[in-house]
Parts: structure tokens; C-alpha cells; sequence
């Protein structure tokens, strides 16, 4: 995937000293949970408007973004820790996989305030979860990229069964099922142009 560096976050990562913050945002059927790896909630644009992403550390452990040249899946993991009871049942009762997740890599200054802009660094879907509740319960959520998409088997057919499922009121495939045997005699001394279904 393509991603953008603003100045501010080059000159940034130059610096003796370098402040690094994750942004993790999940859709959820409930709402967006958005959360950071610092102890501050920040703020900035995540695409969708000026959005706030909670601190207090409860993004924790977040393992190698992984990419190549090849058209395959690269998963990563995030851990959710000191999870609120709200986030469980999300966790719980929620039917989450397949739902947008995206990483974001951004910078603090000395005065810990965010430079504009963080980097989109991971864009794929969550997957499974790993509960461990206690004290102080945690998840580590499995995000897949989107190409995991391609592995998976489509379950549509281009019937006019299938379509009236989908778009009652569409005929586009009304006719498919005399094409099979259809013979198309093109450019015929008849020009007749095709024969018809059998």
C-alpha cells in the first residue's frame, strides 16, 4: 500500500530523540473504537473528520507490519490491553470479523504533542480474538489484509436466480440460461447474424 509522510514527520523522525505513537481504529457494528499507545487521548484527521483516540495505553503490543511484492495476505496483531468491561462485550457478543481496522504511525514532539500527520501504516480487517480476563483483561486482535479476500471462494453464480435475490427488479441475466447452447453465426452470408437457442 501506497503511504504519505508529511514534512513535519520527516524532520521528526530525524531528531536524536524520536517520540513514536500507534492510532488503531475498529469498526465495530457498536461504533468506532479508537484508541493510542500513549497515555494522552489525542486528536487528529483519520480521513472521516477530526476523530479523538483514547490513551491511557490501552493500545499495547503491536507485532511487525509486514509487506511484500506478492499478492498475498500479511497479518498483523494488536493488543488491547486494560480492557473496559464495555470493550469485552463488543468482544463477545458482536459479530466484528471482516470489519475495517486500520494502523496509523505518528510522532510526538518535546512538548508531546502530536505532529501533523500521522502515517496510515496498516489498512485491513479484524479477524479473530484472543481473551485473557483477570485483573486487568486484554485481547490481541488478528488483522488480515485485504488480499485474504482473494482465498476466499466466491458464493455467487451468475444465474438469474442468484440476481433476482439480490435486484428483484434487474433482467440483466433473465436470458442466461438460453445462452448456453446458443450458436452465433457471425458474419453469416445470411447475415442472419445467430441462430437462436435450441
Amino acid at each position: 500500500m501506497t503511504r504519505t509522510i508529511t514534512a513535519g514527520m520527516v524532520t521528526a523522525s530525524q531528531d536524536a530523540t524520536v517520540r513514536p505513537v500507534f492510532f488503531g481504529e475498529f469498526d465495530f457494528i457498536s461504533g468506532f473504537l479508537r484508541i493510542n499507545t500513549s497515555p494522552y487521548a489525542l486528536s487528529f484527521d483519520s480521513g472521516s473528520g477530526v476523530e479523538s483516540f483514547g490513551g491511557v495505553g490501552e493500545l499495547g503490543m503491536i507485532s511487525a507490519i509486514e509487506e511484500g511484492s506478492e499478492a498475498r495476505n500479511f497479518p498483523m496483531k494488536v493488543q488491547i490491553r486494560a480492557i473496559p468491561s464495555e470493550h469485552i462485550s463488543r468482544a463477545l457478543t458482536e459479530n466484528y470479523q471482516g470489519r475495517d481496522a486500520k494502523v496509523w504511525l505518528g510522532l510526538l514532539d518535546d512538548d508531546h504533542q502530536l505532529i501533523a500527520d500521522p502515517m496510515l501504516a496498516y489498512s485491513g480487517l479484524m479477524d479473530t480474538m484472543e481473551m485473557a480476563i483477570g485483573r486487568e483483561s486484554s485481547v490481541v486482535l488478528t488483522l488480515q489484509s485485504r488480499f485474504v479476500r482473494w482465498e476466499t471462494p466466491a458464493d455467487t453464480r451468475y444465474t438469474n436466480e442468484e440476481q433476482q435475490r439480490r435486484f428483484p427488479a434487474d433482467k440483466g441475466l433473465e436470458f442466461v440460461d438460453q445462452m448456453v447452447e446458443l450458436e452465433i453465426a457471425w458474419g453469416s452470408a445470411s447475415g442472419a447474424g445467430f441462430s437462436g437457442p435450441k
